[in-house]
């Protein structure tokens, strides 16, 4: 192994850019932080990728004067990016935006299901581009490459390479890559007419020289969190608990369930996963309506009479429907503000046991997961009793954000300081804060969560004679 290096992670999300050093000679965290976007970066419907170039560009100069040799990238994807032919980008579409949705009906969905290991959903660029095509005209004849954000900000440190790369594991997420050729499936692009805008296929290890640095363009953050909490481990559960909530395993075949999605993961495994982007939101929604700030630790955790379902419009969630709206349930005149808060925070924990309650339906044969390992902002003790006690696994929370050590981990793989990927990470710098067995005094929630399910499935029951 390759002594004394520095190696970074960085992880670009939703509302900021998570970075971490790891010094190779004693496998410890040298140094972690993160810098905020400006307000108005990201919304609903467009991100603003220049910005996030910006302050990608001035970290990755501040890791070079830091004497960092390689950095690994993660990025929150898909987001459709078109740039034109002095590499400017023209849009920024993210992947929970709703444009083009009526467009995914066209879609012959067991066809894109065999190409794509994944049912048609809002991540699509099939849909967004379809859009652009009635609605924004002049932007895909302005448009010389599409790429996603990691492809657009490679461009920005790959100056000497005409043609734009992108890494297959993101791809796969535009709906428009054949899992088999790892290549752009023909009758999709050219029906888009877009076959000549797209950028060469690459591996998450891929990289470029920049500065005294060699850069990796790395993947989607859901991948690169799962392999900084589990490694290849196929007996954990990763729970990434940010502005997006994921859950899922490492499987060595995909799965063909509707409900569950299928990334390409590493060393030729698959990462089944489910996803829903409205997560962090919930608080805020919350936040902004009870007026009043939200410490998720500091909530009664005992259950409700009050049930809130929160299935907005999760492009991944396990009901695929964005259709859904939040609601509350079993409000009564003795309700209070107290009651319905407590309700949106047991929530969460409800939400992410639905998810493991999925994976674990559909998980391979006789396996046994024996814990979950869970990163992100919004990881807390509180959701993770919760989440222990209604799935009896152990629950462990991160005290490092697993994509920047997932990010470590790609750029050390692409520079040869490893062989392969590890099945557990805590010999590359993976700390837990801490470790929450499941409780039963904690079931008095079990109640609640089976009414959460039947108000869930009654909706989607109304949605369907729709």
């Amino acid at each position: 192994m390759v002594k004394e290096k520095l190696i970074a992670g960085v992880d670009i999300g939703s509302s900021s850019i998570k970075w971490a050093i790891y010094y190779s000679a004693n496998g410890k965290i040298l140094d972690s932080g993160s810098i905020r976007y400006p307000h108005g970066t990201f919304d609903r419907d467009n991100i603003d990728v220049n910005t996030i170039a910006h302050i990608y560009l001035r970290l990755l100069n501040n890791l070079n004067d830091r004497g960092v040799s390689y950095v690994g990238m993660s990025t929150m994807a898909p987001i459709l990016v078109c740039i034109n032919s002095e590499k400017l980008p023209l849009t920024g579409i993210p992947y929970n935006s709703l444009q083009g949705s009526e467009f995914l009906q066209e879609l012959d969905y067991d066809y894109i299901r065999k190409i794509t290991l994944n049912v048609p959903n809002v991540q699509f660029f099939y849909q967004k581009i379809k859009w652009m095509e009635k609605h924004v005209k002049n932007i895909l004849p302005a448009t010389k490459w599409i790429v996603d954000l990691n492809g657009f900000l490679f461009t920005k440190i790959n100056k000497n390479s005409e043609m734009p790369v992108q890494d297959v594991n993101t791809a796969l997420e535009w709906g428009l890559l054949n899992h088999k050729t790892f290549f752009w499936e023909s009758y999709m692009v050219e029906n888009l007419g877009i076959a000549n805008k797209l950028p060469e296929l690459v591996s998450p290890e891929y990289s470029c020289e920049y500065k005294n640095m060699v850069i990796s363009i790395g993947t989607v953050d859901t991948i690169v969190s799962a392999l900084g909490s589990i490694g290849i481990d196929s007996n954990k559960f990763f729970i990434s608990n940010g502005s997006t909530l994921c859950a899922g395993f490492v499987s060595e075949n995909p799965l063909n369930v509707k409900t569950l999605y299928n990334d390409i993961y590493f060393e030729g495994k698959y990462l089944i996963n489910g996803c829903n982007s409205q997560y962090s939101t919930i608080l805020e929604w919350a936040e902004r309506n009870f007026k009043r700030s939200i410490d998720i630790n500091k909530i009664d955790m005992n259950p409700r009479n009050v049930i809130f379902l929160p299935y907005l419009e999760g492009e991944r969630c396990p009901i695929f429907n964005t259709e859904i709206r939040a609601g509350f349930y079993g409000i009564d005149k003795w309700t209070t503000n107290n009651d319905m808060i407590a309700s949106i925070v047991h929530s969460l924990a409800y939400l992410t046991v639905d998810m493991i309650d999925n994976l674990l339906m559909y998980g391979e044969g006789d396996r046994q997961f024996n814990g979950i390992i869970a990163g992100g902002g919004m990881s807390k003790i509180n959701i993770g009793s919760v989440v222990a006690a209604l799935t009896n696994l152990r629950y462990e929370i991160a005290g490092i954000e697993p994509t920047t050590l997932g990010a470590m981990l790609i750029a050390m793989r692409s520079n040869g300081m490893i062989d392969r990927y590890p099945t557990t990470t805590k010999s590359y710098g993976l700390k837990i804060d801490y470790e929450i067995e499941p409780n039963t005094s904690v079931l008095t929630h079990k109640k609640s969560y089976e009414q959460f399910k039947k108000y869930r499935d009654s909706i989607l029951r109304i949605l369907s004679e729709m």
